[in-house]
């Protein structure tokens, strides 16, 4: 078997990650969400009755979505294949934003942040195993990387824009998001692996040749052959749940991996993310009750601000404008 490589266009492999990376910038967005929203439940711009404890069960409900979103997503992925997956994701995604943007009951709210969870669940499982198996090893990383590029374009997003906006304006941008990446992810191929799993080795190569951007069938099928040998072997040693739990070999990594995601969460870093708005008007209005105003006499002269402005004691600094001094106590 050669093991040359014929020169490749990798602009579909390049393109084909950067749609599919681009779910994330709904996952983000969703993340964030309440970080402006929670702020129109307080000031009425929502026009929703809702408590602080509803609140906090609309903002946590999100976590148990994307849970069930990832079971639901390891069987769709093996089932229905990757490219299915990928734009069924979209599904809960888009009907739970569907739903918060005309929901006026926070039980509603509840049950929507749980379904658009679930999308976020299903987009998490299936990203990185399509950019995975499409990507040329050496590029693998930089797709990787574009997972949390878009993830934090989502939020920043929602940051920049969520506070300025209406509610149903903020609930509309992550609507538009949904059906803008399923609407990008509509010309993805279906993964080489996939087709070769289930026994279609006409339309892996098809698929190949097409993410690899070649005409070159004999070099094509040399490689679809060794992928063949190495999707059987995966197949026949494939490792069950009570396998990993059990066997001492994956016992160390399990712990490990478990180890750094709960660390992670310890964090805080959900819940700043959440409530990151919050936290900092919270933190500005503490500043402000350091500051005291006093307003000037009526008759005071410009003469007597200009030379009061200037006078320092040991304990305080005077700052003298037209109608009032703000007088802050270091």
């Amino acid at each position: 078997m050669s093991t040359s490589y014929p020169p490749t266009n990798r602009r579909i492999q390049y393109l084909a990650g950067l749609c599919v990376s681009f779910a994330f910038t709904f996952t983000g967005a969703a993340l964030s969400w309440s970080s402006p929203a929670i702020p129109k439940f307080k000031n009425g711009d929502a026009d929703i009755d809702i408590t602080d404890e509803q609140s906090s069960w609309v903002v946590s409900l999100f976590a148990p979505g994307a849970l069930c979103g990832c079971y639901v997503g390891q069987i769709l992925n093996e089932k229905v294949g990757r490219r299915f997956t990928v734009l069924s994701a979209a599904g809960p995604s888009f009907l739970g934003s569907v739903i918060i943007l005309f929901s006026r009951t926070p039980w509603v709210m509840c049950i929507s942040r749980f379904v658009t969870g679930i999308g976020m669940g299903i987009t998490a499982v299936v990203t990185m195993v399509y950019l995975t198996e499409i990507a040329d090893k050496d590029i693998r990383g930089s797709l990787g990387m574009l997972v949390q590029v878009m993830n934090n374009m989502g939020s920043l997003a929602v940051y920049s824009i969520g506070p300025f906006v209406s509610y149903n304006g903020l609930n509309a941008l992550l609507v538009s998001l949904s059906i803008i990446y399923a609407t990008m992810c509509l010309w993805i191929p279906e993964s080489p692996y996939y087709h070769l799993k289930d026994g279609r080795p006409a339309a892996a190569k098809k698929s190949f040749m097409f993410l690899k951007g070649t005409k070159n069938e004999k070099w094509a099928t040399e490689q679809l052959t060794a992928m063949r040998l190495h999707v059987q072997e995966s197949m026949e040693n494939k490792t069950t749940v009570k396998e990993l739990l059990t066997n001492m070999r994956y016992r160390k990594t399990l712990y490990l991996i478990a180890g750094l995601k709960v660390l992670q969460y310890m964090t805080g870093m959900c819940a700043i993310q959440a409530y990151l708005e919050i936290i900092f008007r919270q933190g500005s209005s503490l500043y402000r009750r350091n500051v005291h105003y006093r307003p000037l006499r009526e008759k005071t002269s410009y003469a007597h601000i200009k030379h009061r402005s200037s006078t320092l004691t040991n304990n305080s600094r005077n700052i003298f404008l037209p109608s009032r001094c703000i007088s802050a106590q270091p």
